[in-house]
């Protein structure tokens, strides 16, 4: 019965084939809520988040050039645009908030073999309708390794609200952080994005009374 089994190994072979995915399956969807009543339905599109935003939701969606972020309110401002982070081992994954300085959104990017990411980024809402995406892992280091299981790195850029501006400045994000200096390359990276500006250039400042934002960071 050799034929037979031939053609069930090679049904096998062609389902596993349709299921690698493609170099545009760089980014992970999700599911809409149908909006409040006085709120309008999300337009067409490939949504990657959703997120309460006052009086109706902000949700997230893919372009070709990038992504889109717009509110679903009936008669809404200017949607924001901007390039996503490439996410090539698995889809990027997107979950977004308001915060007191606006919408901002946290994309990571997962490992192939973990559900720890690789890389996180953190999308700030500009003036102007930008959408500007900072690495805050860029730069610090090995990831730290705990019976055999890795946990990314002991520092992180830590997002701030330093009065109307976005602080960015060295932190730990592991215990094992807390007992040595950040990376030089990180603490190389600090400063602050003057949001109201619309302008996403990283300048020069203190994390003298600024508070650290509450995000779903991982």
């Amino acid at each position: 019965m050799l034929l037979p089994r031939l053609a069930t190994i090679a049904f096998v072979m062609l389902g596993v084939c349709a299921e690698q995915p493609t170099q545009q399956d760089r980014v992970r969807t999700t599911p809409v809520t149908p909006p409040p009543p006085d709120c309008r339905d999300a337009p067409p599109g490939e949504a990657l988040a959703q997120w309460p935003a006052g009086e109706c939701p902000l949700v997230l969606l893919l372009e070709r050039e990038g992504v889109r972020l717009e509110s679903l309110a009936k008669q809404p401002p200017s949607p924001w645009r901007g390039k996503p982070p490439e996410c090539s081992a698995a889809p990027c994954r997107f979950e977004g908030l308001q915060t007191p300085l606006g919408p901002m959104i946290v994309a990571s990017e997962p490992t192939a073999n973990s559900e720890m990411p690789r890389a996180v980024h953190l999308g700030v809402a500009l003036a102007g309708s930008a959408i500007a995406f900072v690495d805050l892992w860029a730069g610090a280091g090995a990831s730290v390794v705990e019976d055999s299981t890795e946990l990314g790195p002991a520092h992180a850029l830590v997002p701030m609200q330093c009065g109307r501006k976005l602080g960015l400045f060295a932190g730990a994000r592991l215990p094992a952080g807390e007992a040595i200096a950040p990376p030089l390359e990180l603490i190389a990276r600090e400063g602050v994005i003057a949001i109201d500006d619309g302008s996403a250039e990283l300048r020069p400042g203190t994390r003298e009374g600024c508070t650290p934002l509450v995000l779903p960071l991982p």
